[in-house]
């Protein structure tokens, strides 16, 4: 799933497994490009994050670790436990 508003894009995706978490997210990033591509139009892979919403906000209680590897245009995406924005999430 996705939301767009003005030049800001939000991908989403639910699972209990990270793996499938990341196969999802990077399968949409690879879409995203050759849509974008098709436009003439760039992604700014340093504008780019991802984070990962758990039940267990605070993870120290659990054995989950947030962090995967998504690469856009050859760069990989950093983890921003706390993003300031992001469209479609209130």
């Amino acid at each position: 799933m996705f939301a767009l508003f003005a030049d800001n894009l939000t991908v989403w995706t639910q699972n209990k497994r990270k793996d499938s978490i990341k196969k999802h997210l990077q399968r949409a990033s690879i879409i995203i490009l050759k849509h974008f591509k098709k436009l003439r139009l760039r992604v700014n892979p340093a504008k780019c994050e991802y984070c990962i919403l758990h039940p267990n906000e605070n993870h120290k209680n659990n054995s989950f670790d947030p962090k995967i590897s998504i690469v856009v245009e050859g760069q990989t995406i950093p983890y921003n436990p706390h993003p300031n924005k992001c469209s479609g999430l209130h």
